[in-house]
């Protein structure tokens, strides 16, 4: 092929460039396991897990069509050096098959940005909209997140008819004052206080930060409960200028300012972002020890999969979504060219999921996932 053709020093030199490729793809698929409050570092450098994994392959086949047995070999090595992080981040699952006669339900969650228009395309109210995107979703349950107030005020495409057409189609609401996580449902649906539910299942009194980004709600599912989750976890705050890190980059110039800004400020908001993600879901964790049935847990994360956070989830029993049965990697987020999954849906008990849809409407920054269940019970 074309590697024989190239001189022995520039084949040494690519031989290196994939053995530090494999070395850094495997300390990136294991970086969840470090403490961000050690560093954050570990906690960035998972993020890249994605596209390092498909790098990594795309190198080894290349190699082994060079012929070059050994490096070909070394990169498949790296690959199960790291699959079970890689499996988690770019799983090669698909749909299951729902069972006769079981129930089940639809259930969609999304960070709504209070439903404005981010795409820049002229769109009709309650149409091609985010109200209309969710009214023709079929989604049974739908749980928003930065949305505080169900009027025209922050909504500005909620008229008093779609409002109309809206309730009609999700009877229930429930949500908490001042919080920005608010659930729609096709069934009977109840908010329940955290601090109620952490002193009723586990005698839990966690950090009351937490109970800020995370809602509780029971839903009664043609007589089965579900409780369901809704989160909203810390974002890193990063302004215009910082989340335009990596489209501002032109040159080396700009490539050493753009470094600078990531050492200076962005690494700290992200490793402050992190920490908090790692106090909520273990006061959630610790809520749902001694609760034992079906649970969904959903939402805006402002994490990625096998992240410190996501896998203390992982230890408390719950399974993702798209880790069970999704194809390839999922992006969520859709600006600035941070192009990451920091949206999941995540289950643990008597439910099982059969599959995961992305939409694609950017009327937000996120992009919404929608996924069928069906309980096993």
């Amino acid at each position: 092929m074309f590697l024989p053709v190239i001189k022995p020093m520039a084949r040494m030199v690519l031989r290196i460039l994939s053995f530090i490729l494999f070395a850094v793809m495997i300390a990136c698929a294991y970086g969840g396991h470090v403490n961000p409050r050690l560093s954050a570092i570990p906690g960035i450098a998972v993020m890249a897990l994605p596209y390092l994994a498909i790098a990594t392959f795309i190198v080894t086949v290349l190699w082994f069509l060079a012929g070059r047995w050994f490096t070909g070999a070394v990169g498949i090595l790296a690959m199960a050096a790291a699959w079970g992080p890689i499996s988690n981040a770019v799983p090669l699952r698909f749909p299951h098959n729902p069972r006769q006669g079981a129930v089940s339900f639809k259930l969609m969650t999304w960070n709504f940005t209070h439903g404005w228009n981010l795409s820049g395309k002229a769109l009709t109210a309650g149409e091609d909209d985010a109200l209309g995107y969710i009214m023709k979703s079929g989604a049974d349950i739908v749980c928003l997140q930065e949305l505080t107030d169900w009027n025209k005020r922050e909504t500005p495409t909620l008229t008093d008819a779609i409002r109309q057409r809206f309730d009609s189609i999700y009877p229930y609401m429930a949500f908490q004052p001042t919080k920005d996580t608010r659930v729609f449902s096709k069934y009977p649906v109840k908010h329940i206080p955290g601090t109620e539910i952490g002193a009723r299942l586990a005698d839990i009194h966690g950090p009351q930060a937490a109970y800020d980004h995370i809602s509780f709600f029971d839903i009664n599912i043609k007589g089965r409960h579900l409780m369901l989750v809704n989160v909203h976890l810390h974002s890193p705050g990063l302004d215009k200028d910082q989340q335009g890190v990596m489209t501002s980059i032109r040159s080396v110039s700009t490539a050493k300012e753009s470094a600078r800004e990531f050492n200076d400020t962005i690494k700290n908001k992200i490793q402050h972002s992190l920490v908090q993600h790692d106090g909520d879901l273990n006061t959630l964790c610790k809520i749902m020890e001694n609760y034992h049935g079906p649970v969904i847990v959903c939402g805006d994360f402002n994490d990625v999969p096998e992240s410190h956070a996501l896998l203390k989830m992982k230890k408390a029993g719950f399974h993702s979504v798209q880790a069970e049965v999704g194809l390839g990697p999922l992006i969520t987020f859709n600006q600035h060219m941070m192009w990451f999954q920091l949206d999941h849906i995540l289950y643990r008990g008597d439910v099982r999921p059969l599959n995961i849809k992305k939409g694609r409407i950017r009327t937000s920054d996120h992009y919404p996932l929608v996924s069928d269940f069906e309980f096993t019970d």
